[in-house]
């Protein structure tokens, strides 16, 4: 899959990882919920529920947990798994390490799906959509980049991509 900028908005790039922590954190939500669906009964049996401290509470915490449900849900409905993409390393794409030198040092960017995202190499860690990885993506080994950012532009040359999600 050749990964470009307008399909950012189509896609939700993950690592299984963070899928499956996704899925079980879904799976604490539901349990979360059960409870203080008992915590609600109770509190609603303590009379008038407009001056009920502990109603109230239970009412906001199911709340952020419904809220937190659906973003889960929503980041799982479109999600595309890095590890599924046909990555070679061939060129700057979701799911490899770029290495760029300029005059002085050497930096290692790791293009990730999501921030969630944890790189099994050291580098700097920047998501697909980031303005540092927009002027790598679908660079090769050799190109010449300019590095924009915070009114500064830097000349470096890719030396290295790397495949880094199996």
């Amino acid at each position: 899959m050749d990964i470009r900028k307008e399909e950012s908005v189509l896609h939700n790039f993950m690592t299984r990882k963070v899928r499956d922590s996704l899925i079980k954190r879904l799976e604490e939500i539901r349990v979360q919920r059960l409870r203080l669906a008992n915590e609600l009964e109770v509190a609603a049996g303590f009379g008038d529920l407009r001056e009920n401290a502990e109603y109230d509470a239970a009412m906001e915490q199911q709340g952020r947990l419904n809220r937190e449900a659906e973003n889960i849900r929503k980041r799982l409905s479109n999600a595309t798994l890095i590890e599924d993409l046909n990555i070679t390393g061939e060129k700057a794409s979701i799911g490899t390490a770029v290495t760029v030198c300029n005059h002085e040092e050497r930096r290692v960017y790791v293009i990730v799906g999501c921030p969630d995202d944890e790189s099994p190499i050291p580098g700097v860690k920047v998501t697909f959509n980031s303005p540092v990885a927009r002027y790598l993506l679908g660079k090769v080994e050799g190109d010449i980049v300019y590095l924009g950012f915070n009114g500064f532009k830097e000349e470096v040359e890719i030396v290295s991509i790397e495949k880094v999600f199996v």
